[in-house]
């Protein structure tokens, strides 16, 4: 591979700093590529208010809670036969 030149060299590191500058000023612009990506600076967070969070459906929570609790039981009762008959 052949060395670079200093031309060369020296647009590589202009580039590099076009690039810097434009992550500080918060836009990434690629030319030649079809995504573009622009950071807004300012933008308030979305804020959840507690009303939106309490009418969320937890429905398949408890849902899952139920099987768990009825599956880990009939293992537990599973087991505790299997002692007792195994000692018999």
């Amino acid at each position: 591979m052949p060395k670079k030149t200093k031309a060369q060299k020296i647009s590589s590191q202009l580039r590099r700093l076009k690039y810097t500058i434009n992550l500080e000023e918060g836009k990434v612009s690629l030319k030649g590529s079809a995504i573009e990506t622009e950071d807004k600076i300012g933008e308030k967070p979305q804020v959840k208010t507690i009303q939106s969070i309490s009418s969320y459906d937890y429905s398949y929570v408890f849902r899952d809670l139920k099987r768990i609790i009825i599956i880990s039981t009939i293992i537990i009762l599973l087991e505790i036969v299997l002692s007792l008959t195994a000692s018999i």
